[in-house]
């Protein structure tokens, strides 16, 4: 299912200034919706099934999995309502209470970024599974890390979002802007991924197509999780760029920086 806001940059811009107004004064609720701002996405699609690993803690038939999923639907024709969700499926656990943690990773460090809960009943012989977790909304699907089931004490299964051996299928897919910096005013285009990834193997691309940059000139591309790339702009001023999920990690790609030989930021792009 392809979930996709068609409405204008403006619009969203408007409508994700008013989700902050309100997450101040509203109290996050265990369970339930989450705003999600993907930088400045005009569209974003990101879905992703992770197998988790049971702990030395955990029962010995425990299993389970773990998925994210991000993304808008539209309502009428004048915005998009982001909906976002976590969800497990677990098997092989004792009855009771389990919580579970989300940890995301903001250089240089990782933080717990939410949490929830699921009850394992007295009958339940087969797979249970819940939607859980509360996640802030400025929160981007890329920078999702650990994702953590406990019982009353111990770690019991856990699971790594950035990890693409261990996703059993996954689908991500967004378009943003180009934004200028001081020093290119001018400067425009676009950054879009495109992947997917099923039994620990990815698919896919990143493009990008940034405009009105100095022309003939080199420049560095510096991209989340790949080594730092040497292009040259056109006469005209543009840059194209093109890399496989081989080169670049789609799953985990957050943002986009376009540097001069000083390494000053000419542009830059976040997902």
């Amino acid at each position: 299912m392809k979930l996709r806001r068609k409405t204008p940059f403006t619009l969203m811009k408007l409508f994700r200034n008013a989700c902050v107004r309100a997450a101040s004064q509203v109290a996050p609720t265990m369970v339930g919706l989450m705003f999600f701002s993907a930088a400045h996405a005009d569209e974003v699609e990101f879905d992703r099934l992770i197998t988790l690993t049971p702990t030395p803690a955990a029962p010995a038939n425990a299993a389970g999995t773990g998925r994210a999923v991000f993304g808008f639907v539209d309502v009428g024709a004048v915005i998009g309502i982001p909906t976002n969700r976590f969800e497990v499926a677990v098997s092989g656990l004792l009855p009771g209470t389990y919580s579970v943690q989300l940890y995301n990773y903001e250089a240089p460090t990782t933080n717990e970024i939410g949490g929830g809960w699921f009850t394992v009943g007295e009958n339940d012989t087969g797979t249970v599974s819940a939607v859980v977790a509360n996640v802030p909304y400025y929160v981007g699907p890329s920078t999702l890390r650990d994702f953590t089931i406990m019982d009353s004490n111990n770690v019991i299964l856990r699971g790594d979002f950035a990890d693409v051996t261990a996703m059993k299928s996954g689908r991500v897919q967004a378009t943003v802007p180009v934004e200028p910096r001081e020093l290119a005013a001018a400067a425009s285009g676009t950054a879009a991924i495109n992947g997917t990834a099923k039994n620990g193997r990815a698919r896919g691309t990143f493009r990008l197509l940034a405009e009105n940059l100095p022309a003939q000139t080199n420049l560095l591309l510096r991209i989340t999780g790949a080594e730092d790339k040497l292009v040259r702009s056109s006469r005209r001023g543009q840059i194209r760029v093109r890399s496989s999920a081989k080169k670049v990690n789609l799953f985990t790609l957050s943002t986009v920086s376009i540097r001069d030989s000083s390494t000053n930021e000419l542009a830059h792009a976040e997902f």
